[in-house]
């Protein structure tokens, strides 16, 4: 999902903000899977030493675009788990979420534009899609490799059904 990014003291925050409401651009991306008001349902990656955070609950913004829906949520956990372990996500530096709180230690590595929210989410779907892959061949070991990327095709298209569709999901 992609969501307007949140207003701010800069005023980098409050363009990139009319730029995300207005034309739809420069919008921050994250990994959902469940209630977006609660803690724990979605995983993203965020500057000013924030780092990987597991709520959405105090966004301002509510509008989200839709990029995938209907993706596997443990497929789509153990891919998180996997990208926050790599060095440019924070090498597994996660002190604050096996307590269910917050990793700013990541942080530090976040850069806007080169290593930022929307590279986390590309790295999270790229893990995502491996597992999926690697999940499919396992419990369909007679299915060719052609198969396989039929099957991954056909899923992919299934989860990207409503891309580009905005919606709004009130704060709790």
């Amino acid at each position: 999902m992609q969501r307007p990014i949140n207003k701010g003291q800069k005023w980098a925050y409050n363009t990139a903000n009319w730029f995300g409401k207005n034309l739809g651009f420069f919008l921050h991306g994250l990994i959902d899977y469940g209630d977006l008001s609660s803690t724990n349902s979605v995983s993203q990656y965020s500057g000013e030493n924030l780092g990987i955070t597991t709520t959405d609950s105090a966004n301002t913004e509510r509008n989200y675009k839709i990029i995938y829906t209907g993706m596997d949520d443990a497929l789509t956990k153990e891919a998180v788990k996997n990208v926050n372990n790599l060095e440019e996500f924070g090498n597994g530096d996660t002190r604050g979420l096996a307590n269910g709180g917050d990793d700013k230690s990541a942080g530090g590595k976040y850069k806007i534009f080169f290593n930022d929210c929307n590279d986390y989410t590309a790295a999270v779907f790229k893990e995502y899609k491996r597992l999926w892959k690697e999940k499919y061949k396992n419990d369909n070991p007679e299915k060719s490799w052609f198969a396989r990327q039929l099957e991954w095709r056909k899923h992919k298209k299934e989860i990207s059904a409503q891309k580009g569709d905005w919606i709004e999901i009130p704060k709790n």
